[in-house]
């Protein structure tokens, strides 16, 4: 298959799974095209982001500027933004949507390729109407309306300003509204690597999906660090605070 991976969001823990992620998609096919979209702030070192994609074939880079207040755009509207910025320059059998910290499993070596207007992701639950936001595999005509999702999920944001509601709730009404169907991916899962993992596994390709247990122990872990406990795994992989709002 003829593979690209979008890549969108903070870098936090890219050096760090980098090895891994490259791994994994270079096991499904040895044509992988990679795109990335990121925000444009000033302590992004992008000819260093750029050379730790050296050896793999790296298409588009981006960094978008979000205006005065990043935080704005927050975890519902970010991704859709820096996506929509990706323009796919080549016919691909599979795109994958996916974070820069986010670390892919295989769970089954068999590879479902999504239907025509599905989307394959982490985790859904049709009972309560929820669908994983973090990352999606697709075929490209898929790809063409998710990558335009921004103003519909705009729309659904405004629509809820003074009743919040989840980013996977926003996602699932958002995915109707574009004649999209979302379902369980059975053949892939993913992690988000934060940077205390590597107290567990040093290396990231030592990384497989058996470790599942220890990798959700560690991410329940972060969350109780100390906000010094944190900054020093930061420091540790020279990871910038601000990736955290440290």
């Amino acid at each position: 298959m003829n593979i690209a991976v979008c890549l969108r969001g903070e870098i936090r823990t890219w050096n760090y799974i980098k090895d891994s992620v490259f791994k994994f998609y270079q096991s499904i096919s040895e044509r992988v095209d990679y795109y990335y979209s990121t925000w444009h702030v000033d302590y992004l070192d992008k000819d260093a982001l750029d050379k730790s994609f050296e050896g793999r074939n790296l298409v588009q880079s981006h960094c978008v500027a979000s205006g005065s207040d990043r935080n704005r755009w927050g975890a519902l509207l970010g991704p859709a933004l820096l996506s929509s910025n990706i323009k796919l320059n080549n016919q691909y059998d599979l795109i994958i949507d996916t974070r820069f910290d986010l670390l892919p499993l295989r769970c089954n070596q068999k590879i479902s390729k999504p239907n025509a207007n599905e989307i394959q992701t982490g985790f859904v639950d049709q009972i309560l109407g929820k669908t994983d936001d973090r990352w999606a595999v697709m075929t490209q005509a898929t790809w063409n309306k998710f990558s335009n999702r921004l103003p519909l999920l705009y729309k659904c944001w405004i629509d809820n300003l003074y009743r919040p509601v989840e980013n996977e709730i926003s996602l699932t009404a958002t995915l109707k509204e574009m004649n999209l169907e979302a379902k369980n991916c059975i053949w892939m899962n993913s992690f988000i690597a934060r940077p205390n993992i590597i107290n567990i596994f040093p290396r990231s390709t030592d990384i497989d999906f058996g470790s599942w247990p220890l990798l959700n122990e560690n991410y329940l872990e972060w969350n109780d660090l100390s906000d010094q406990s944190k900054k020093d795994f930061c420091l540790q992989q020279n990871i910038p605070l601000k990736e955290y709002r440290l």
